[in-house]
């Protein structure tokens, strides 16, 4: 009995709904007709450059901050120092003698040694 009455509301609803649809009566009118936007809204190309370069180079300091945190080598006396908290009894020097400072470069003192001579191709080499 419960099946018929269901069926019988479905039928109402499908015959509300299809009267409905065949008015021709609309509620909705035309207030003003659409314009073109005298600018485009998106994509903001100069400010996404820049926020995107600004992300990037956020996320690459923070991934080198990363990476050395986690970089267990020793380079000097106070790497020593500061994980064994043991004091440094000595240095050993470098067998050339010579030490690489920031970038590779050599430091200062070592520099000032070296002197400057053309070879054959035009570049320039270091010598003692």
């Amino acid at each position: 009995m419960s099946y018929k009455k269901t069926y019988d509301s479905l039928q109402t609803r499908l015959t509300q709904t299809s009267l409905e649809s065949n008015s021709a009566q609309s509620d909705v009118h035309i207030l003003s007709a659409a314009t073109a936007p005298a600018h485009h809204s998106s994509p903001r190309i100069f400010i996404n450059t820049f926020v995107a370069a600004g992300l990037g180079f956020l996320l690459s300091l923070i991934v080198a901050m990363v990476v050395e945190m986690f970089d267990r080598r020793v380079r000097g006396p106070f790497d020593l120092v500061q994980t064994l908290d043991l004091p440094v009894l000595g240095v050993l020097p470098n067998k050339s003698g010579s030490s690489v400072g920031l970038l590779g470069r050599l430091k200062s003192k070592r520099r000032s040694k070296l002197k400057h001579k053309p070879s054959g191709d035009g570049s320039l080499a270091l010598s003692h």
